[in-house]
């Protein structure tokens, strides 16, 4: 679920799922609370995949997918 203070982009709800954007690289999500990060054909939009890589897996909860 998105953070009490906000998201700082749009985010849609379906059931238990939610779709969020926001930037790729300074996820607005707590430490360890999603079960799947999904990235598709966004790499040639990044400065850095090292950032990109750091916040995705900084989100994501022990056994997660990515």
């Amino acid at each position: 679920m998105p953070p009490a203070g906000g998201i700082g982009g749009a985010a849609w709800r379906s059931g238990s799922r939610w779709l969020i954007e926001g930037s790729a690289t300074a996820m607005p999500l707590p430490d360890t609370c999603c079960g799947i990060v999904t990235a598709i054909e966004c790499g040639f939009h990044l400065h850095t995949r090292q950032d990109f890589l750091a916040a995705a897996f900084r989100a994501l909860r022990p056994g997660g997918r990515f």
